[in-house]
């Protein structure tokens, strides 16, 4: 075995006995379980700043991993992150491994992946999720076309007949269209006649 397998092989062993560096008070605190970022303990009581045996590890110099083979996978190779196809050509298939970045889109991703595949360069991709992930997207764009077709094809309602389906509804029985002249005619007021009173003078 060559120098650097014989660190890659101390990296491993080294990973599996670090232990996890979390941040004081961190099971007491929710806020604490959100951030990643570690903070060294600075009370002036704090157990954990005075190394005490059975409290939370801190993180020490000791713990770092061999300076030739710090920041490559277990198999020896280097991660850099690429955006296009142009950043790709520039990686080298022996020493180097292709991280997509999170903001490329599907599409680009895909071209990107093909590209490397003829190039031999290793990707943190896989190829049978990449596939799922098209085929679900192929999907919802022909559902989403059916939709458009069927609204198309349908007849548009006109809001009259909106009105008179709900009059349907309500009564009962077919709706009758009601013109506006004959919901303003009223019907003649009877007008009362009244008589004059007869003077009925008694005969002599």
């Amino acid at each position: 075995m060559t120098e650097i397998q014989n660190m890659l092989a101390l990296k491993k062993h080294l990973n599996k006995k670090r232990p996890q560096f979390i941040r004081q008070e961190y099971r007491i605190r929710l806020k604490l379980r959100s951030e990643t970022k570690w903070r060294r303990p600075r009370g002036k009581h704090s157990k954990m700043r005075e190394g005490r045996v059975g409290k939370v590890k801190r993180v020490q110099v000791g713990y770092r991993n061999p300076a030739s083979v710090r920041g490559l996978t277990l198999t020896g190779l280097k991660p850099i992150v690429v955006h296009n196809t142009e950043e790709l050509q520039k990686l080298s298939a022996k020493t180097d491994i292709a991280v997509f970045s999170s903001t490329v889109g599907l599409k680009t991703k895909s071209e990107m992946f093909q590209k490397a595949q003829q190039m031999g360069i290793k990707t943190n991709v896989r190829q049978d999720k990449l596939n799922a992930r098209l085929a679900d997207l192929k999907k919802k764009a022909s559902v989403v076309e059916a939709k458009k077709e069927t609204k198309t094809q349908s007849p548009v309602t006109s809001h009259a007949s909106k009105k008179d389906e709900n009059l349907l509804e309500k009564v009962g029985g077919p709706a009758k269209s009601i013109s506006k002249s004959a919901e303003t005619k009223t019907e003649p007021v009877k007008q009362k006649v009244t008589k004059a009173p007869v003077n009925r003078v008694a005969s002599k």
